[in-house]
């Protein structure tokens, strides 16, 4: 079945940080990319191939940002796998649940932070955890 791994959390939790520690992780494993689009600020949107399953990851989540384009490209070029983020409720998390049923979602959570040092280990940690959740997924 195909899966969604979602990362939830408030503004400036950290989502945008810690999605792009994973896509660095997914990027060193990727065959080959399909779709390749970032922004200044260091958002990253790509599609991956990786042990022949395709991975769509989008580093945005917030409202009012390319959360919705990205989720219709993944789906329109069959993901098997989409790494995204979200707020913890409202438009951004309808989005992600407008994918069920043709995708299993499997939500993380990412709380805000308020010192520096804990922040950055926090999100290393969640990171190594969709990074896992998504090797499994790839037979990797």
């Amino acid at each position: 079945m195909k899966k969604i791994i979602a990362l939830s959390g408030a503004e400036n939790s950290g989502k945008t940080s810690t999605l792009c520690i994973v896509h660095k992780g997914l990027l060193s494993m990727a065959e080959s990319i399909m779709d390749e689009h970032s922004i200044n600020d260091g958002d990253q949107r790509n599609i991956l191939f990786i042990n022949g399953v395709k991975v769509g990851i989008e580093t945005q989540g917030d409202p009012n940002s390319r959360l919705s384009s990205s989720l219709i490209l993944f789906k329109e070029n069959n993901c098997d796998l989409i790494i995204c983020a979200t707020r913890t409720r409202g438009y951004t998390v309808g989005l992600v649940n407008n994918l069920a049923p043709e995708y299993h979602i499997s939500w993380r959570g990412q709380s805000s932070l308020s010192e520096e040092s804990l922040r950055e280990e926090s999100n290393q940690a969640i990171a190594n955890l969709i990074i896992n959740e998504a090797k499994s997924e790839l037979n990797v």
